[in-house]
């Protein structure tokens, strides 16, 4: 999705300043700060349950662009043996879940395949615009060095030594007992195999283990397969955010 002018930008006010023009004021600066960049699309998030702020961007006429849904799990409550079918149908397809820090240590290669796989999973992700390629540089830095990856939690499914799936794990921000579950892909041609499902235990197995009390993911309203996949596990959905744009002159 990237354009060098499209921008995001997010405003943010103490609520005992709210509905005093702070909002405006700012607004109206970032939009001189826009034009003088050349700037083609603003773009925002409101969460569904702030009434303000989804007024604020209608009243300026930002439109819907698409709502992500926030879900959370108590990892405790899982009677994994109860989906224990889903790894077994993935290992008999010939699948094996192994671990970002197993891969980094048994495959020099590891970094190159899982930048192939993230690239080409991301291309399918339902998005309201087409995925940009990052370069590999820029994914290195920004995915794999990030300080809150968790690599023996991170899953990597392998057929052989293709990686054809992948379950990206952080560390929640402000939750030392919270683990966030950002993207989980399998490649086309292995869906269907039961490898979702396989890489998701595989890090609720992870969570228990090491103490972890809660995990969030969220999914594109638009990702009825993955969104049905977290349900079934026992993923309770939050509030969701919808993603706003307004096309500037």
């Amino acid at each position: 999705m990237f354009n060098p002018r499209r921008f995001l930008g997010r405003i943010y006010v103490d609520k005992d300043h709210q509905n005093k023009g702070v909002g405006q004021y700012v607004y109206e600066n970032l939009i001189r700060f826009l034009s003088d960049l050349n700037a083609s699309e603003a773009w925002a998030f409101g969460k569904e349950d702030m009434p303000i702020s989804l007024s604020f961007l209608a009243k300026r006429g930002f439109g819907e662009k698409f709502r992500t849904w926030e879900s959370w799990l108590n990892p405790a409550i899982v009677n994994v043996s109860e989906y224990s079918h889903y790894s077994e149908k993935a290992s008999t397809a010939g699948v094996e879940i192994s671990t970002l820090a197993r891969e980094l240590r048994d495959d020099p290669e590891c970094y190159a395949k899982l930048y192939t796989l993230n690239q080409d999973l991301m291309a399918d992700v339902p998005l309201p615009e087409p995925f940009t390629p990052l370069p590999y540089e820029q994914w290195l830095a920004f995915d794999m060095k990030d300080p809150g990856l968790i690599p023996e939690a991170y899953a990597i499914a392998k057929h052989g030594t293709q990686y054809v799936g992948l379950s990206t794990v952080r560390h929640l921000d402000k939750e030392p007992r919270g683990l966030y579950q950002a993207l989980t892909g399998v490649r086309r041609e292995c869906r269907g195999k039961g490898v979702a499902f396989a890489m998701k235990l595989k890090v609720i197995e992870y969570a228990r283990k090491n103490g972890y009390e809660k995990i969030k993911t969220e999914n594109a309203t638009t990702n009825t397969p993955m969104f049905g996949i977290n349900m079934k596990l026992g993923f309770k959905r939050e509030t969701g955010w919808i993603a706003f744009s307004k096309t500037l002159p």
